[in-house]
């Protein structure tokens, strides 16, 4: 008999009934696996290969175009005069292939779906979906009450549906009695089927979609996801568009050299893949004597969002810092001033500042980010031949501006430049380091002071006009505040030129492949949590239309507080740790001698949850997490010789 075990809301069930063999097969994976009630099976009958061409004589397809849209990339071509063109589409997130099973271990009703969004679904309405195609693992035993549905909600009633057979490790198409009309909105695709034992679900390893490419309800659990219940892939689902017609000529689909889908009925295909990130694709077609054409011409689609660049990671302390460069389009300037550096002004060989002013309303669209650049036009002129000024920036924000009352507020910022660091006559960007946080409670206010060391000149850039009348033309001379309008009312029509640059696009940090920080406005960070003596970083971008960026180059540091050893790889048996599932305590016991260090618990998302100084106690560790949610984590062992990991089960 199974003990009732809660897992993330789906609840073990005691088995019914089960045959002595399943019996047998149950205690022998019990051994091996540590009793892990949420479980996924490998298939071993797929195989990775390179496609074997065959020499045909069939002509390729040829005017291939890919385009971004909502949820992937969209491709068209033309095929030859000769070739029978087909309108067939298919709607998944998976491939064919049949990679793994998922699922608990009992008796279960099971519903799994798809979705398409109804941005996705505005590009088929008018036509129709004629069958539904399902894959079920291979580990499915005494299935019953199988059905196929569509719906516009996951609990929903169902807008068309049939009776299905399926069959373990096969792919199995079910034909609606009448084709459903593809009208609008959010759609599902889904199956229900109850089984008597088997990880059912079967999934594909392609990249994942999170969101709509795998909704599941096991037994009257709540609906939930794969990606929440730590699991890859997507579920083997497919819709099929238009189908039910005669066989015709068939296309293969490549992205970036790698075959991700084969028989393609028609002229177009959505790859469902993360639109974002750059893509490159090619199609070649199925010949009907057999073989398949040569390669169409290549079609590209570019990154939706530039990635960071020149990440640099440095020891400096007690702490690995991280600096990096964030693409241009990261950033929102703000000006009061033309984008054209016009002439240049001044007060002889006086000492002046002068600044632009930003109200509380026209920083709402960058409240809380960081401003880290500040950009100027250094300038000099008239009868000098070498700079006449030093420049000294200043941002202030709590400022005041009325006819009675003219006061920047507190500085936030301030630095003297070397004329020698500075390239004159054209932009300078000066990092702001600290980044000022932008509060649009406040007014903010840029600028510098122009000190005089002698020389008469013009050390201050101006634009064309107009002006922006007590935002872009202030000035502070000799202990007054004005605008370059009140000081000269005839030739007062201008802005200084100056601008702030805030980053409006954040990033995400990964140690060692796991994602240690997100959503951080900045370019710069400190890692003050490492605990290995040897970490690589790796940055991306979100970009501003929605996902990810690619990751950045990878930068390694070495950190002399912890002594580097040489040994060989952690392997499965460097460690026990029991009991796996756990309700709350674990004990590790080291099976070569190896002692930890720190032992750490990060979630799914790779976020670091707890971290333990390891003290042995009895010749073993003990660690509590009887307060964590149920779920998957992942437990991690750092010692002087490593790093060891392993899958956490907490029940």
């Amino acid at each position: 008999m199974i003990k009732k075990v809660k897992l993330n809301d789906l609840i073990m069930k005691k088995l019914l009934f089960i045959s002595s063999l399943l019996l047998s097969l149950m205690w022998i994976q019990a051994q091996t696996e540590s009793q892990v009630v949420f479980k996924t099976v490998k298939n071993t009958n797929v195989v990775f290969d390179t496609p074997v061409r065959k020499t045909a004589s069939c002509n390729p397809p040829t005017n291939l175009t890919a385009e971004h849209i909502a949820n992937g990339n969209k491709l068209n071509w033309i095929l030859p005069a000769n070739a029978n063109t087909l309108n067939t589409e298919v709607l998944r997130y998976c491939t064919d292939n049949l990679d793994e099973g998922v699922g608990l271990l009992g008796s279960y009703t099971y519903n799994a779906a798809i979705s398409f969004p109804a941005d996705v679904m505005a590009n088929y309405a008018g036509r129709t979906i004629t069958s539904i195609k399902v894959a079920l693992d291979k580990t499915a035993f005494e299935l019953r009450d199988q059905s196929v549905w569509i719906r516009n909600s996951l609990s929903g009633a169902n807008l068309a549906s049939k009776v299905a057979k399926f069959k373990a490790g096969e792919w199995v198409e079910v034909f609606l009695d009448e084709p459903y009309n593809i009208t609008s909105g959010t759609l599902y695709i889904g199956y229900t089927c109850t089984v008597s034992v088997g990880f059912i679900m079967s999934v594909s390893y392609n990249t994942q979609n999170t969101v709509h490419g795998g909704h599941i309800r096991i037994g009257g659990s709540a609906w939930t996801t794969l990606s929440a219940q730590g699991l890859d892939g997507n579920l083997c689902i497919q819709a099929i568009v238009d189908g039910d017609i005669p066989y015709g000529v068939t296309t293969n689909i490549y992205r970036n050299n790698t075959k991700i889908a084969s028989f393609i009925e028609g002229t177009s295909y959505t790859d469902i893949y993360n639109p974002y990130i750059a893509a490159c694709y090619k199609v070649e077609m199925n010949c009907q004597e057999g073989g398949t054409s040569s390669y169409s011409n290549e079609a590209c689609v570019e990154n939706v969002c530039d990635a960071i660049t020149n990440l640099t990671a440095k020891v400096v302390g007690d702490k690995n810092s991280l600096t990096w460069n964030m693409p241009s389009e990261s950033f929102t300037t703000v000006a009061q001033c033309n984008n054209f550096a016009n002439d240049a002004g001044g007060f002889g060989s006086n000492s002046f500042s002068v600044f632009q002013r930003f109200t509380p309303a026209q920083l709402a669209a960058v409240d809380g980010k960081p401003l880290t650049q500040f950009v100027f036009f250094p300038f000099y002129g008239g009868s000098s031949i070498k700079p006449s000024h030093d420049y000294y920036i200043k941002i202030y924000d709590g400022g005041t501006w009325s006819t009675t009352v003219r006061h920047p507020g507190t500085m936030r910022f301030s630095k003297l430049l070397n004329n020698n660091n500075l390239t004159f006559f054209q932009e300078n960007i000066i990092p702001i380091d600290p980044p000022i946080i932008i509060d649009a409670t406040k007014e903010l206010w840029i600028g510098y002071e122009a000190i005089g060391n002698g020389e008469v000149g013009f050390p201050a850039a101006i634009d064309a006009g107009p002006r922006k009348e007590g935002l872009g033309n202030i000035v502070l001379f000799a202990g007054a505040w004005n605008t370059l309008a009140e000081i000269s009312p005839s030739g007062g029509d201008l802005n200084w030129y100056m601008k702030a640059k805030i980053i409006t696009e954040s990033v995400n940090i990964y140690r060692n492949d796991i994602k240690i920080e997100s959503d951080l406005f900045t370019s710069s960070y400190n890692d003050r949590n490492w605990t290995t003596n040897y970490s690589c970083y790796q940055i991306e971008k979100n970009c501003k239309t929605g996902g990810t960026s690619l990751l950045s180059n990878e930068e390694c540091v070495t950190n002399p507080n912890i002594p580097n050893h040489t040994t060989e790889p952690f392997t499965t048996e460097s460690f026990t740790i029991y009991p796996n599932p756990t309700i709350g305590q674990l004990i590790i016991e080291s099976n070569k001698g190896i002692n930890p260090l720190v032992i750490e618990v990060f979630d799914v998302y790779g976020r670091m949850l707890e971290c333990w100084k390891a003290e042995k106690q009895n010749g073993e560790w003990k660690i509590d997490v009887s307060h964590l949610q149920l779920g998957i984590y992942f437990i991690k062992i750092i010692t002087e010789n490593g790093i060891f990991t392993q899958k956490l089960i907490k029940i």
